[in-house]
């Protein structure tokens, strides 16, 4: 009977965490994100990586706010919290934490760049 309780109860606690736990946010891959720019020209594309970076190569209109800057910028009021966001870092990794935070701000339409900056097959820019 003890054994019973004690098995039941760990499976009830595996069950309860299976269910609460966070659903990762969107991705999109390069080619995805091309045919995205494409259609919808209201798609904010949003650099988390620090400015030497951005300066080396970014995707031409794409707004730099670094990772580290992202739950202070007064450029995020200037977002509509619906609007499509793409997340873009170097390799997919700032920008899946900076899009779990846009998330956490309200920001409800947000996707991250699988495979970031590097992935990129579109036009670059640098400063």
């Amino acid at each position: 009977m003890k054994k019973w309780f004690i098995t039941a109860a760990l499976i009830a606690f595996i069950a309860w965490q299976l269910i609460n736990k966070p659903s990762p946010g969107a991705e999109v891959d390069a080619e995805e994100l091309l045919k995205m720019l494409a259609t919808d020209a209201e798609v904010v594309l949003l650099d988390v990586r620090e400015p030497d970076e951005y300066a080396a190569g970014h995707i031409p209109g794409s707004i730099l706010i670094p990772l580290g800057d992202l739950d202070r910028s007064e450029r995020l009021k200037e977002i509509d919290p619906s609007q499509k966001i793409v997340v873009i870092c170097r390799s997919g990794n700032r920008s899946e934490f900076g899009q779990q935070m846009l998330m956490d701000m309200g920001f409800t339409d947000v996707y991250n760049l699988t495979g970031g900056i590097q992935r990129w097959t579109g036009p670059i820019e640098v400063e």
